[in-house]
């Protein structure tokens, strides 16, 4: 949360680490700016989302986009809920 609103990037590092810790899902929030970062995020094991606003609201992110991006890297099952 430390990075909200910053669109400088995500703390990639950080969030896998806490994935990986916890025995729940972890939603990541804070810094996220491009596509690319929702990509990493949904690529880490645990991480079932990402809270993306000031990046929507200027447009840095296309929102049709993300979807995309966030179920191809969260794999099959995450696409199939659409």
């Amino acid at each position: 949360m430390s990075r909200d609103g910053t669109e400088t990037g995500p703390n990639v590092e950080y969030t896998a680490t806490l994935a990986r810790e916890v025995a729940m899902p972890v939603l990541a929030s804070g810094g996220v700016g491009r596509v690319e970062d929702l990509a990493r995020l949904a690529a880490i094991p645990g991480v079932v989302g990402t809270v993306v606003g000031r990046a929507l609201y200027t447009g840095a992110i296309d929102l049709r986009r993300a979807k995309e991006v966030a179920a191809a890297g969260a794999g099959p099952a995450a696409a199939s809920r659409g």
